[in-house]
C-alpha cells in the first residue's frame, strides 16, 4: 500500500510538472523598451547589482522614462508566482531528496518576491512622478512581509507629501514592524509629514519598545512642525509619551528659551523615570543657565536613588560649562 500511495505520489508530481512546464512557457506580456532593456531589467539592474556604476545608470534610465515606467511597474508589483510554481517549491522540501531534484530541475524558482522589492526600488527612483503606484505600495506596506512592507515605505517616502495619508494610516496596524517602516517612511519625508505627528505622538506610548523609539526617530524627522505639540506633552503629559516627546526634541533642539522651562516642568513629575529623563534632556541641551543648574541641584536630593544619580552626572558635565 505504502508502495503505491508512492507511485501515486510520482506520477502526480510528474503531472504537475508538464503542467508548470506548458505554463512557464507562455509568452508574457511585452514590456516598454529603453535602451535595449526592459523596464523589469532595468529594476532588477537598480536592485541586485553589485556595481555603483551599474546602479547609477538603472537609476537614470528609470528616472528618464519617469511615468512611461508606471505601467510596468505597476503590473511588477502586482506580480504573483504561478500556483503551480509556487506549490512546487514550498512542497519540494517535504520530498525525497531523488524526487526533489527531479521536480525543481523542471521548474523555475519563484521571482514574484524580487521582481516587487525591484519595482519598489524603481519607484524610489523615480519619486514623485511615480505617485499613482501609491494604491500598491499600500497594499505592499500593511503586507505580512517583512523586507516588502519596509520596501514599500522607502518607496512611499521618495514620493513626498503625497504619501503622507497612506503612511500615517500604516501606524495603526496591529503589526508593530509595519508601523517601524510607516515611520521610516514619515522620516523620510520630513517637515512636509507635519500632519503626521500627532499619530506619531501616540506611539510614543507604544508597549513595544522598538516602536517607542522610531517614533522619536521619525518625530526628530519632522523637526520643527512637530515642535509645538512635543513642547505640550513634555509640560503637561505623562509616562512614556512625555519622556519620549522630551527625546524627541533633545534631538531636534528647538529654541533652548522655550525648552528649558518645559523640562523643567517635567523635573516635577511624580514618576522618577520622566525627572531622569528631564535631567539627561538638560544636560543633552547644555542647561546650564541658573534656573536649570538650581533645580538639576535640587534633585541630588530626591528621594529615588535614580535621579540622584543622574542630577550628579548632570552637574559634572555642566558645572564646567557654567563657569562654576
Amino acid at each position: 500500500m505504502a508502495l503505491k500511495k508512492r507511485w501515486w505520489a510520482i506520477i502526480g508530481l510528474l503531472v504537475i510538472c508538464v503542467v508548470a512546464g506548458s505554463l512557464l512557457m507562455r509568452p508574457s506580456r511585452p514590456g516598454l523598451v529603453f535602451k535595449g532593456k526592459t523596464v523589469e531589467e532595468w529594476s532588477v539592474q537598480l536592485y541586485l547589482s553589485q556595481d555603483e556604476s551599474g546602479r547609477n545608470a538603472a537609476s537614470a534610465a528609470l528616472k528618464e522614462l519617469g511615468p512611461k515606467a508606471i505601467p510596468d511597474i505597476t503590473d511588477m508589483l502586482r506580480r504573483k508566482d504561478p500556483f503551480i510554481r509556487h506549490q512546487a517549491w514550498s512542497s519540494a522540501p517535504k520530498l525525497p531528496p531523488e524526487i526533489r531534484k527531479g521536480v525543481l530541475s523542471n521548474v523555475k524558482p519563484e521571482r514574484a518576491g524580487l521582481v516587487h522589492i525591484a519595482a519598489m526600488r524603481a519607484v524610489a527612483a523615480i519619486g514623485p512622478e511615480a505617485v499613482s503606484t501609491i494604491p500598491e505600495l499600500s497594499r505592499i506596506l500593511q503586507s505580512k512581509d517583512l523586507q516588502e512592507s519596509w520596501e514599500a515605505a522607502y518607496a512611499l517616502g521618495a514620493m513626498g507629501p503625497e504619501a503622507v495619508r497612506v503612511l500615517t494610516a500604516a501606524l495603526h496596524s496591529e503589526y508593530p514592524a509595519v508601523m517601524q517602516a510607516a515611520m521610516a517612511g514619515l522620516k523620510q519625508i520630513g517637515p512636509a509629514a507635519g500632519q503626521a505627528v500627532p499619530a506619531m505622538i501616540e506611539k510614543l506610548g507604544h508597549h513595544d519598545q522598538s516602536v517607542r523609539n522610531w517614533a522619536v526617530t521619525a518625530l526628530a524627522g519632522i523637526g520643527q512642525p512637530a515642535v509645538p505639540q512635543l513642547l505640550e506633552i513634555v509640560e503637561h503629559g505623562s509616562g512614556e509619551v512625555r519622556r519620549g516627546a522630551a527625546q524627541a526634541l533633545t534631538l531636534i533642539l528647538p529654541s533652548r528659551r522655550k525648552l528649558i522651562p518645559a523640562l523643567l516642568q517635567m523635573l516635577k513629575d511624580e514618576d522618577p523615570a520622566s525627572r531622569v529623563q528631564s535631567i539627561v534632556s538638560l544636560t543633552a541641551i547644555n542647561g546650564s543657565d541658573q534656573p536649570a543648574l538650581g533645580a538639576i541641584t535640587d534633585a541630588q536630593q530626591d528621594g529615588d536613588v535614580s535621579v540622584r544619580e543622574a542630577a550628579t552626572n548632570a552637574l559634572a558635565k555642566l558645572q564646567p560649562k557654567a563657569g562654576l
